[in-house]
């Protein structure tokens, strides 16, 4: 199955604030999209101790565009927002509503606005740090408040993404304390036009107590405005990448409404290689305002007579609440393709790779699951482990665990999304049925590795991989390789491996009453290489 994700909100829903004339932004609630994770080092732009104190001029690595201007640099406040005029020297003690002309910061995005400081102490450090991911021109900046303080007991840690698309978001992460105050939101250059969240000054601060796999974190999503009343916007669309001969394929998706007002009813639309429209009318949805989203599924499926043959799909939705076209037509449309084939398979394996770490925890219970994983699936599942900070790690792991990772250990199969997941790596609680899932997959080719030779002496592998395939294939086809190592063990803390007392604890666990950290632990599945 083909997922075309069409925007970054495939997550679920709530609601937001107030009005806006430039932006509004809308608020849910679940994992954030992309390769954000807060946990990431980062660059320091500003450390402890600081009270409200702005960084030194930051660059941007391509151009933003805010209220109609681009800009490439900006200063961040311990106060929770940046500003990107770089004269700006008030840090806003005080949160208000916006937008505000007052004595408000200008020209600025507000993560959460609120008194903070940046103190000194044990366990994570107050700071803010900056990061950049992903390949032009779809790179993000990410501006992270990490464990920012309220000159109290409590504590928040937030983030603002720039997007190279010249979209933005905000993140309220998992650490923190819930209950503190403050403002999200946007100011414009004169204090005129901007947008705050429900509440503000007085919005609160949510952090929920999961951690591993940060499945509950509150995303502010910006749009350009104002908030049309009609605005439904079509944000994934599924069609299968390959359909079998004479067999039904359905179109699903899902919209989410941008509107301010709710949806009833609205027409999904199909067509094939610019043939006839197949039309389906969703009723009696109720898909609330601001952020409500639904999905469908289209009464007319696709079906094909001729295996080797292909199709361009377009989607759109029309007619909302029987209302014609809404008040945004730039989102209501996607796309996607399918080759035609004769469902023929080979024995598929499944590639499973685990993000993991000698300081993660977790990991070694994430051991206990693979190897059960392997006596359920034996030598169809692949193992491969990317080591994240300690000395097991290589550029090429690091690049995989940035894009895939949810957390540490998370795994991902195959590099797809998994049992309806939003991010492709997934908890060890999901691993069983997702290498069930994959393994159930139809494999048109049969890769294989022979004429392997190995020079002790020069450490040169050479080795022929060969594809053979069984029946009609497209796309972007590539062969790449991995080279591991099982037992590797080493004096140190890149090589010690860390364990929760949660399991050394636990009569009934394989590593009850072992210290922590496990000195000489045996690393097993080690990527160390991945040739170019």
């Amino acid at each position: 199955m083909k997922k075309v994700l069409l925007s970054t909100l495939a997550i679920f829903t709530f609601v937001l604030g107030a009005s806006a004339q430039n932006y509004f932004a809308i608020k849910k609630t679940g994992v954030v999209p992309g390769a954000y994770n807060y946990k990431t080092a980062g660059t320091t732009i500003l450390a402890a101790t600081n009270d409200n104190t702005f960084s030194a001029t930051r660059t941007i690595p391509f151009a933003f565009n805010f209220f109609g201007t681009n800009y490439t640099q900006f200063k961040a406040s311990d106060n929770g927002f940046i500003t990107f005029d770089l004269t700006e020297t008030n840090n806003g003690t005080t949160a208000a509503s916006l937008p505000s002309a007052g004595t408000t910061p200008r020209n600025a995005i507000f993560a959460f606005w609120y008194d903070f400081k940046l103190a000194a102490g044990a366990g994570i450090p107050d700071k803010i740090a900056t990061f950049n991911y992903g390949t032009a021109p779809n790179r993000t900046h990410v501006i992270q408040w990490l464990s920012i303080t309220t000159k109290g007991s409590s504590y928040c840690s937030f983030a603002i993404r720039l997007h190279e698309n010249g979209t933005f978001d905000v993140i309220h992460n998992q650490v923190g304390a819930t209950g503190n105050t403050g403002t999200v939101g946007v100011n414009n250059v004169s204090g005129t036009d901007g947008w705050s969240s429900a509440g503000a000054p007085t919005t609160s601060f949510v952090a929920p107590s999961a951690d591993d796999d940060y499945p509950n974190m509150v995303i502010y999503t910006f749009y350009p405005g104002p908030q049309a009343a009609l605005d439904l916007s079509l944000t994934e669309v599924n069609i299968p990448s390959f359909i079998k001969k004479g067999v039904n394929a359905n179109v699903t998706g899902k919209v989410l409404n941008l509107g301010s007002s709710g949806v009833i009813s609205y027409d999904v639309n199909y067509q094939v290689n610019n043939g006839s429209v197949m039309t389906h009318n969703v009723t009696g949805v109720g898909i609330a305002a601001s952020g409500g989203e639904n999905s469908f599924t289209h009464a007319t499926p696709i079906n094909e007579a001729v295996a080797g043959t292909t199709g361009a799909v377009k989607v759109w939705i029309s007619n909302v609440n029987s209302a014609g076209a809404d008040g945004n037509a730039v989102n209501d449309s996607g796309s996607g393709d399918y080759l035609v084939n004769n469902g023929t398979s080979t024995q598929r394996n499944v590639l499973f790779e685990e993000a993991t770490g000698a300081w993660c925890q977790h990991c070694p219970d994430a051991d206990v699951y693979m190897s059960n994983l392997r006596g359920t699936h034996g030598d169809r599942l692949i193992v491969a482990r990317h080591h994240n900070s300690d000395l097991m790690t290589n550029p090429e792991s690091d690049k995989l665990n940035a894009a895939f990772a949810a957390g540490y250990p998370s795994g991902f199969f195959d590099r797809t999304l998994q049992n309806g997941s939003t991010s492709v790596g997934i908890s060890r609680a999901l691993w069983n049925s997702a290498a069930s899932n994959s393994l159930g997959v139809n494999t048109p080719a049969k890769v294989s590795i022979t004429n392997v030779v190995y020079n002790n002496t020069t450490r040169v592998l050479d080795f022929t991989i060969e594809a053979e395939f069984v029946d009609y294939y497209g796309g972007d086809l590539r062969i790449g390789a991995m080279i591991k190592e099982d037992e590797i063990r080493g004096n140190g803390t890149g090589y010690n491996q860390v364990i929760s007392g949660v399991y050394t604890g636990s009569p009934s666990h394989i590593f009850s009453g072992k210290k922590n950290p496990m000195v000489g632990y045996p690393h097993e599945d080690v990527i160390v290489a991945i040739p170019s």
